[in-house]
């Protein structure tokens, strides 16, 4: 997923938001994705998009992985904070240090932050799952890395 090109928007006659704008865009409606994906019905009543009882009808085994494109910084850090992966067309080692640096990639501590907010809450017990493909080594690192900090 991507903030758009106004090579391909521009059809529409529509004014060309800015880069700022489209981000947060492209923000909110993955937010929305992953709430659909949940399997619930949702109301939502955002800056950007209204949605009214909505529902995925046939959800897939598990949420599909969201990749969001990273041409330049404030696309690769957005995702890191709220992708799956990040996109890119170029081999710019300063982006893929954006993306890890704001969350994408493997980092053990904000895996256990975040199992953490929902122990703190009172949750009893927590599911994680890996969707990408290396299952093994995702729960090896779990078990060696966040586990024992857990207990």
């Amino acid at each position: 997923m991507g903030s758009g090109e106004a090579l391909n928007e521009h059809v529409l006659g529509d004014a060309w938001p800015s880069v700022g704008q489209r981000l947060a865009m492209l923000e909110e409606a993955v937010d929305l994705i992953r709430l659909l994906h949940r399997g619930e019905q949702i109301s939502h009543h955002g800056e950007f998009y209204e949605v009214q009882e909505a529902r995925i009808s046939t959800l897939p085994e598990r949420p599909v992985p969201i990749h969001v494109s990273g041409f330049g910084p404030q696309a690769t850090a957005l995702a890191g904070r709220i992708g799956d992966g990040c996109c890119t067309v170029q081999p710019d080692a300063e982006l893929v240090r954006t993306f890890r640096e704001n969350g994408g990639g493997d980092d053990p501590e904000a895996h256990l932050e975040r199992v953490r907010s929902y122990l703190d809450a009172g949750v009893d017990e927590v599911d994680v799952q890996q969707v990408g493909a290396d299952h093994e080594g995702f729960f090896r690192a779990w078990g060696e890395q966040i586990l024992p900090k857990l207990r």
